[in-house]
């Protein structure tokens, strides 16, 4: 087999010089030019010129052509990444979710904080409702609706953070609420 014989990728647009371009059996060409729309060389540029030639044009190769160029190699710097792959949630967190939670954790605190009828008893009872809606929480994020569950975590810190300001305060003048 000649060296131009040899088939190139189908679609690259590039024919070698002397390449067999006779039909297939199918009565196409093995491989249509691309279309190249840029300068032959520098010298074939216009307004160009050779020193001491005056122009060169494309006329001056044997045959009176210029062989096609392989195409630019692609340029792997800005080269398009392959798309990344997009994950969804199944079961997405609404706002709805969480205004839900939110709302039934602050009635749950609300209740359990009536319950007390002391200050040390207020902040044991709403130590005591944290850990239940953390649970009730828990359950929530792993059974049911995520975004409840957010609302549930979100008030039940935000209460337990009061019971702890409110033993912080007390603490700082002198006076240890919870035993």
């Amino acid at each position: 087999m000649a060296a131009h014989d040899v088939p190139t990728p189908a679609g690259d647009g590039w024919t070698p010089p002397g390449a067999n371009t006779a039909p297939a059996a199918n009565g196409r060409r093995a491989h249509a030019p691309a279309v190249d729309t840029r300068p032959v060389s520098w010298a074939d540029t216009p307004g160009h010129a050779v020193k001491g030639e005056g122009r060169i044009s494309a006329t001056t190769w044997p045959g009176g052509f210029e062989p096609k160029r392989p195409p630019l190699a692609p340029n792997y710097m800005y080269a398009p990444e392959p798309a990344r792959p997009q994950y969804r949630e199944t079961l997405r967190i609404g706002p709805a979710g969480i205004w839900a939670g939110a709302g039934v954790a602050s009635l749950w605190f609300l209740i359990s904080g009536l319950l007390a009828t002391t200050l040390t008893a207020y902040v044991w009872v709403t130590a005591v409702a944290a850990l239940v809606a953390w649970l009730a929480a828990s359950l929530l994020a792993r059974y049911g609706d995520r975004g409840a569950a957010a609302g549930v975590a979100a008030v039940s810190g935000m209460a337990l953070g009061v019971a702890g300001l409110v033993v912080e305060w007390n603490a700082l003048h002198g006076d240890w609420i919870l035993w």
